[in-house]
């Protein structure tokens, strides 16, 4: 809503409010993604053997894949791409070079039944980039 609000929309919004749809919202999506992330570090503890720590997972929607040293994570965004795997290198958040060499791996808009496959398909990409 931009601009001055209609009191039509301040209203709806308020009894939204009032009536606690959007706590119940909020706290579902909280459960959401504290599920997903514990799927996608179960499934990086089972596949990564952890060449590739994960940090971060106070909250949010997303968590950072250290990469092993060697690992160029524009080329690994590259060989995913084709594998039709969306990775975020960590480049993308630095102002000046990274200090670090890792992903950001999003969680939030992937289905609890896809978290597992895509860490595989991650693991075995690394896996060939190692040998």
């Amino acid at each position: 809503m931009q601009g001055e609000g209609s009191y039509l929309q301040q209203a709806a919004v308020a009894d939204f409010i009032a009536q606690g749809h959007f706590a119940r919202h909020i706290r579902h999506m909280r459960e959401l993604y504290q599920r997903r992330q514990q799927l996608l570090k179960h499934a990086a503890d089972q596949y990564m053997d952890r060449a590739m720590p994960l940090h971060g997972g106070d909250a949010g929607m997303h968590l950072l894949a250290e990469l092993p040293d060697g690992f160029d994570e524009w080329e690994l965004q590259a060989a995913a791409a084709e594998r039709q795997l969306w990775l975020r290198p960590l480049a993308r958040h630095f102002l000046d070079t990274p200090y670090r060499n890792g992903l950001v791996l999003g969680y939030a808009g992937i289905g609890d039944h896809a978290i597992r496959p895509a860490v595989q398909q991650l693991a075995d990409l690394l896996e060939t980039r190692l040998k």
